[in-house]
């Protein structure tokens, strides 16, 4: 890990979750402070990369279009101290995202809120099709699961032949 890069560690609990950071260097991480029991006390502080890892493996996240590592730095800290946590629209990867690369934003939330979508739009439209609700339970069941891993990324632009495609 270098200084200025967006990090994450899996966290176990009741449901998992990556929780994310940005490695300011000389061994310190910049981070949305807090466990999910104990989100309404929580800000953005400074911790060791030990406190921040706690047991688990720290990754690094690549972003495409990622600022330079002083920038992702200054960032950070000129939130530090910052409340709000609010886990659709203000999290620790909305946190560490916005440092990496100015956009906030949480694929977590993005992944959860599709596999959500599926299964309620589903649970409407199964019995209006007459799939039996085995079937169409473990049918929504499946797809969510999928949805959950690989995430919608809704408005994403495809590119075809390495040129952006216009709908």
């Amino acid at each position: 890990m270098a200084k200025g890069q967006h990090i994450r560690v899996w966290r176990e609990g009741i449901i998992g979750y990556w929780h994310h950071g940005i490695d300011c260097g000389g061994g310190q991480v910049i981070h949305f402070s807090g466990e999910p029991s104990e989100k309404r006390t929580a800000s953005i502080c400074t911790t060791t990369n030990k406190a921040f890892a706690a047991g688990g493996k720290v990754e690094v996240v690549q972003h495409k279009k990622g600022s330079v590592p002083t920038v992702v730095v200054s960032r950070a800290e000129s939130r530090l101290g910052q409340t709000g946590y609010n886990l659709p629209f203000n999290n620790c990867e909305h946190f560490a995202c916005w440092c990496a690369t100015g956009k906030q934003k949480s694929q977590q939330i993005r992944r959860t809120a599709g596999a959500f979508l599926v299964t309620e739009v589903a649970s409407l439209v199964v019995p209006l099709i007459g799939w039996p609700v085995r079937i169409g339970k473990t049918a929504l069941s499946v797809l969510a699961s999928r949805i959950a891993r690989k995430g919608i990324q809704a408005g994403k632009k495809r590119k075809r032949n390495g040129r952006k495609r216009r709908r």
